[in-house]
C-alpha cells in the first residue's frame, strides 16, 4: 500500500500519513455527493499509477510534491446539465482533498463516460 505524507503546521517534526486508498475514497465520495452523478465509470485502458483499486472506481490520482492531479470518470443522469455537474465535481473534489487530506490540487479533470437513462 502506497502512502503519502502531508506536513502539518504544528512543527517541522509532525506528519500526517494518508494511505492511497483514502485518497481514492475521498475523491469518490466527493464526486458521488454531487447531484446528477449516478455513479463512477471504470477507467478505460492505461495504468493507474497509484493503485489498481482506483482504476475500477473511476478515479486516477497522481501525487507529486504534496500536490494532486485527479481524474474522475463519471456516469451522470440523462437530462442533467453535464457542464454544471462537472464543474461541481471539480469544486467538491478539490475542496475535499484540501480540507480532509491536506493536499493541494493542481487539476481535477472530469470525464463523463456514460449517461444513465431510467
Amino acid at each position: 500500500m502506497k502512502q503519502f505524507t502531508a506536513e502539518t503546521n504544528l512543527n517541522s517534526t509532525d506528519r500526517v500519513i494518508v494511505a492511497s486508498e483514502v485518497l481514492v475514497t475521498v475523491v469518490r465520495q466527493a464526486a458521488l455527493e454531487v447531484e446528477g452523478v449516478i455513479g463512477m465509470a471504470p477507467v478505460a485502458g492505461g495504468v493507474n499509477r497509484l493503485l489498481r483499486r482506483g482504476k475500477a472506481d473511476g478515479v486516477v490520482i497522481e501525487v507529486s510534491d504534496h500536490t494532486a492531479k485527479v481524474q474522475v470518470h463519471l456516469r451522470v443522469a440523462a437530462g442533467c446539465d453535464m457542464h454544471g455537474v462537472s464543474r461541481s465535481v471539480q469544486t467538491e473534489v478539490a475542496r475535499s482533498m484540501v480540507n480532509l487530506v491536506g493536499l493541494d490540487v493542481a487539476a481535477v479533470d472530469v470525464f463523463v463516460d456514460d449517461v444513465a437513462f431510467h
